[in-house]
């Protein structure tokens, strides 16, 4: 990155437009998604929670060379990967992902973590992109409000009431994460952002990879579980999780579908930390059917599919 980038990015808290990768890539990468989603009868969004872990392609895009040079000029040399997800908003459907900070509810300390988000389609102004409050991430957390609405994509409907009316904002405050394919924004981890429905043509599909630097650990042992991509382990603040290998030993494949479930029930229960469980499973089921991709027929549905965090219905 250069100084003027770094400069920006201590500013405003967030960098866009950042070149990841090609136009030609990032279809391919999406015909992947599209194949399993027509397979698996299912959405992306479920089907490649933190994949990272099981699928090479997955793991291969996260650890993009290109991507962590510019991440490892912001964090440090020391990279770990905390989670990955698709965000995959359908055309015409009415989600959308209310305001918030990560840094309000992840439980990781200090919160000087990056999250990028690389587009896999167009993104454009009608396709509902990620909008993102500069200079938010230097400021105290807002208050966040837990309304368990189907139609938001975050886990329990988190929102920032005195931001979901933008009309209450300076528009000079506000930046769009207007991406052409391959292209991918970086914000911090308190850098408030949010975006409303995809109102376009086509599907509006984005890959999250959430870094973090060796000083960081999560203060609840549940979700202390991370890969490390690049240089040391300094502290042993995490668990680490294992790369994807494609292995034709039937017990390493079991220790790694074990390694891959421990991940996720424990990010799930340090995610959902003082939620009401009984309002989020009822929102789990009502979001089963909404926001599928055209080619995906209706589910008889799994609720502890539908989101990062759905998997800690498996515990109740």
């Amino acid at each position: 990155l250069t100084p003027e980038q770094l400069n920006r990015f201590d500013r405003d808290g967030v960098l866009l437009p950042m070149k990841g990768i090609s136009r030609a890539k990032a279809s391919e990468y999406r015909e992947l998604i599209e194949e399993s989603e027509r397979r698996e009868n299912s959405s992306g969004n479920s089907l490649f929670l933190n994949g990272h872990l099981k699928h090479e392609w997955q793991h291969g895009l996260a650890t993009n060379p290109r991507i962590l040079d510019a991440i490892q000029d912001l964090i440090g040399p020391d990279i770990f990967i905390w989670k990955c997800q698709l965000w995959i908003k359908e055309q015409n459907s009415n989600s959308f992902v209310g305001w918030h900070q990560d840094a309000a509810y992840w439980g990781l300390d200090p919160p000087d973590c990056v999250n990028v988000w690389l587009a896999l389609s167009d993104v454009k102004p009608n396709n509902g992109p990620m909008q993102l409050l500069r200079g938010s991430h230097v400021e105290p957390l807002f208050e966040h409000e837990d309304r368990y609405d189907a139609a938001n994509l975050l886990t329990r409907g988190q929102v920032i009431p005195e931001l979901q009316d933008l009309g209450n904002v300076d528009p000079a405050r506000l930046v769009s994460a207007v991406l052409s394919p391959g292209e991918y924004s970086v914000h911090h981890l308190c850098t408030a952002h949010g975006g409303g429905p995809n109102e376009g043509a086509d599907r509006r599909i984005g890959f999250n990879i959430t870094y973090a630097p060796s000083t960081v650990r999560s203060v609840r042992p549940e979700g202390a579980y991370a890969m490390l991509v690049r240089g040391k382990d300094m502290f042993q603040h995490f668990v680490l999780d294992p790369a994807p290998k494609q292995s034709q030993d039937p017990n390493q494949a079991r220790l790694h579908q074990a390694g891959y479930e421990a991940k996720m029930s424990g990010m799930a229960s340090s995610i959902m930390d003082g939620a009401d469980l009984s309002k989020f499973e009822k929102v789990s089921s009502e979001r089963v059917n909404k926001n599928l991709p055209p080619h995906v027929k209706e589910l008889a549905g799994n609720p502890a599919t539908t989101s990062l965090a759905s998997s800690i219905l498996n515990q109740r």
